[in-house]
Formats: structure tokens, sequence, C-alpha cells
């Protein structure tokens, strides 16, 4: 029998990647039924027709969790069982802790394989030791994908050796054209000047502050050195008052929304993760950057290792400005050490294809 997938996310934020492979899945034919509470997911989903609805399932509080746990398990159970039954769903592939502790249970009691979703940015040591000890007692018998093989060390650290895969991160950004103008600005031998580009999800002023504060210590060395903020939220007036202020008007371009970053991407020099614990969408914007050619900066304490390299980029500390900005001269200055990172980072984002995740990611589920 042909799989049959029920994917449950309680996720708030974007899921891009998750976006992306249900995409494939809708264009191959491959059943599939979506709960999310992701607006964007469910927008998506809805545009692109999709059996997909909203999720009910509140993300509580740990101890109301606790308090409400019988209660979200008959109310939720039912029909959670009503839906595998009427889809003849035999794959159940779960996002979040509420679903998991909650679905998995009765999943494993109706007979349906189980896989658990670990996100990266979703550090499963810090959940509250109640959650743990349930995380722990459900992953029996359940299957794990993990972005990263240092998630998957974190994973191990909490629920022991069990059937742990890992999947690389992607983006399938890579496919992407340019626009002709911004493609024949991209193909200038010449342009005078180094470009460090970022993508900012609703512009944290955090992360601005970072980058803004790494350009104007560079600037002091490398006066040519400009800075490309891709992204949109409400604090684009407080950042374009902050560059005012540390006389970088000039050298700082707000770029609008992350459509347009493929746009931009040819004019850049060197791409820099900002945000100090960097999330799958953060992973799959250096991989499209990469995949044009750009070294990458990105946090050392994060779980990049496995796209950045000393082959790719360079893994910093970004939440040191001085230490962010010598690593942006030093890539201004030795032109062949990055174009060198460039080429090895182009080759390494070959390699993170769209084609071959979800190619594995098919494979796990077969």
């Amino acid at each position: 029998m042909a799989n049959r997938l029920l994917f449950i996310s309680s996720l708030p934020n974007k899921q891009i990647l998750l976006g992306d492979l249900l995409s494939n899945f809708k264009a191959t034919r491959q059943k599939f039924f979506l709960l999310t509470k992701s607006r964007r997911l469910l927008r998506r989903g809805q545009h692109e027709k999709w059996a997909v609805k909203r999720s009910l399932l509140p993300v509580l509080p740990p101890i109301v969790f606790l308090i409400l746990l019988l209660f979200l398990w008959l109310f939720f159970g039912l029909s959670f069982i009503f839906r595998l039954w009427r889809a003849r769903t035999n794959i159940v592939i779960l996002a979040h802790w509420p679903e998991k502790i909650i679905f998995s249970p009765l999943a494993r009691l109706l007979g349906r394989r189980i896989f658990w979703l670990e996100y990266p940015e979703r550090d499963i040591t810090k959940l509250s030791p109640i959650i743990k000890f349930f995380y722990r007692r459900f992953s029996k018998n359940v299957s794990f994908i993990v972005f990263g093989n240092k998630p998957a060390a974190t994973l191990r650290s909490v629920v022991g050796d069990k059937n742990i895969s890992v999947i690389l991160p992607t983006s399938a950004a890579n496919n992407f054209q340019q626009h002709s103008i911004f493609k024949t600005l991209a193909e200038q031998s010449k342009r005078g000047r180094f470009v460090v580009g970022s993508v900012l999800y609703g512009l944290p002023r955090d992360q601005a502050e970072r980058l803004l504060s790494a350009l104007a210590i560079a600037q002091t060395v490398c006066p040519t050195i400009e800075l490309v903020i891709v992204g949109e939220g409400k604090n684009r007036r407080q950042i374009q008052w902050l560059a005012r202020r540390m006389n970088l008007e000039r050298r700082v371009w707000l770029a609008g929304p992350t459509a347009d970053f493929q746009r931009w991407v040819g004019q850049l020099d060197v791409y820099v993760v900002a945000n100090k614990r960097p999330t799958l969408e953060d992973s799959a914007w250096a991989i499209s950057a990469m995949a044009s050619g750009l070294p990458v900066i990105a946090p050392q304490q994060a779980w990049l290792e496995d796209v950045v390299t000393a082959k790719t980029g360079i893994l910093t500390d970004i939440n040191d400005p001085e230490i962010l900005a010598r690593q942006l001269i030093s890539l201004q200055q030795e032109t062949e050490l990055c174009e060198r990172l460039g080429k090895e980072a182009r080759t390494m984002a070959q390699k993170l294809s769209f084609e071959n995740f979800v190619n594995s990611f098919t494979k796990l589920l077969s």
C-alpha cells in the first residue's frame, strides 16, 4: 500500500522547509494531510490546494499541560483516531512536543509508524523535567528525523541511542533565477565595494545592531564595505535611525522582503548568519547564498558545522562586533581566500540540494 502521511505541527513559526517538502509531495501525488498552527503554512497550503486544516491543539505551559493531559488525550485523541481511520493514514509525523506526547501512544496502539521531527533551534535539553520525562517515555518505537549531527548528539543525551536519522538542511531557493537587472549588476567584474549580506526575519533589533556595530568598526579599516539587510518588520525605522546615528546611512541597504533575496545575492561578497541561535530557515538562506558562491560567516557555538566549515566559510563569535568586524576585514583584504571559500561553498550547496533532501526524507519513510 502507498504511504499516506499525517503531519501535525503546533509550532507557530514559518517552517519554510516543511512547506517546500509538502509542495514537492503535492507535485508528485504523495498523499498527505497537514494539521498546523503556522499561519504561513496554512495560507500556503490553501493556496496550493493541500489537504490542510488549522490545528486546534493548544500549546500550554508544562504544568497546565500536565493537569489537562487526560482531557487532552480524550478530546483530541478521538478526533485523531477518526482522522487516521478516515484517511487510512499509515505514517504519522509530529513536529512539537505537545502532539508528540498526546498522539504518539495512540498512533502506536493503532499500529501506525511514527516519526518525530527535531528542529535544530528547538533544544530539548531546555524543556522542563516533566516534559522531558514524557518525551523519553513516549519515544519508544519512534523514529527520529534530525536536521544536523550536533542536534542529533543533543537528542541522544536525552532519549538515548535510539532510531535517530540525520538529514542535513537544504534550501529550495537554490533553484531561483535572478532578475535580469540584478543579474547584470552581479556579473560586473569590478564594483569597487565589498558587500556583506544577511537575511533577518522580522528585522530583530539585536541582530541588526550586531551587524551595524561590526560594519562601523570595519569601516575604519575598509571604507568600501557596505551592508545589505533583507527582511521586513516593525523595527525598520529604528534600524534606519540607528544607521543614521552611526553615520552608516549611505553604507546600509534595507532591501525589503525576503522574496527579493535572489535579486540581491549576486551583488554580495559574503553572507552573515546574524542569529546567535540559527533556525532551519537561517541555514536555508545561508545555503542559498553558498549556491551563489558566497562564503558564510556563522555562529561558532550553534549547530551549523554540517553546513559552514573551514572550507566554506568562518565559524566565529557573532555576539562580539569586533570579532565579526575582523573576519569581514580579513575576507575583504584576502581576495584569494574569499574566492576559494566561495568556490567550496558552491560545491557544498550542490551536495545540500533540495533534490537530495527530498530523496533522503522519502527513503526514511519507505
